[in-house]
C-alpha cells in the first residue's frame, strides 16, 4: 500500500500541473489583452481634450484607473488635477469619506469643492453625473460626448474643437464597431 501512496503523491500534483497548463493554453488567446487599447485611447482622448488647467472628477475603478496611469505615469496633462466622485485614491479629495459618511456631508462638501475650483477659475469636468446628487444638483452639466462640464446655471456650453470632435466621433465609432477586444460596459 506505501509504494501505490508515493506513487500517488507523485501523479496527483503531475496531472493537476498538465490541468492547468492545458488550461492556460485554451484560454490564452481569449483572454490576452495585450493590443486591446480601450482604456488607454479613452483615458488619452478625455486628458488631451480638456482645457489647461481643468479639474477632472472621474468615476469608480474602471475610469480612475487607466486616465491616472495615463496622468500620472506617463505624465500627460500634469497641469489637469484628477480626483473621485468616491473620495478616494487622489491627493486632492472632494470629501473625506472617513468623516463625511452621510449622503448629506458628502453633497456639501462636493458642492463646496466644485465653487472653490469655479472661483479659482478653473473648469470641472465629470466623467458621469455626480452620483451623490439626483434632481437636486445646483449646477448644471454640459455633455462634451465623452465627459460633462460643469458651470454654473447662468452661462451658455462652449462647443468642442473640430479636432476634438472629430477624435471623439472616431472613438465613438471604434467602440460601436466592436474594433477594442472586450471594452468595459460603460455609460
Amino acid at each position: 500500500a506505501i509504494p501505490l501512496l508515493k506513487r500517488f503523491n507523485f501523479i496527483m500534483p503531475a496531472v493537476l500541473t498538465a490541468l492547468l497548463l492545458i488550461m492556460f493554453y485554451l484560454n490564452f488567446s481569449s483572454n490576452n489583452m495585450k493590443k486591446d487599447s480601450f482604456a488607454y485611447d479613452y483615458s488619452k482622448l478625455i486628458l488631451e481634450s480638456l482645457p489647461e488647467n481643468s479639474v477632472l472628477i472621474l468615476n469608480l475603478d474602471t475610469e480612475t484607473f487607466p486616465v491616472s496611469y495615463v496622468n500620472k505615469v506617463e505624465k500627460l496633462r500634469r497641469d489637469i488635477t484628477l480626483t473621485s466622485q468616491t473620495g478616494a485614491g487622489y491627493l486632492e479629495k472632494m470629501f473625506d469619506f472617513k468623516t463625511d459618511n452621510t449622503k448629506k456631508m458628502q453633497t456639501v462638501r462636493i458642492i463646496d469643492y466644485i465653487e472653490n475650483q469655479i472661483s479659482k477659475n478653473k473648469r470641472v469636468f465629470t466623467t458621469s453625473k455626480l452620483l451623490q446628487f439626483n434632481d437636486d444638483f445646483p449646477f448644471e452639466y454640459f455633455s462634451y460626448g465623452l465627459y460633462y462640464k460643469i458651470k454654473n446655471g447662468d452661462t451658455k456650453s462652449a462647443s468642442l474643437s473640430a479636432n476634438i470632435k472629430s477624435r471623439v466621433m472616431n472613438f465613438i465609432d471604434k467602440y460601436e464597431k466592436n474594433i477594442f477586444k472586450k471594452q468595459w460596459v460603460y455609460h
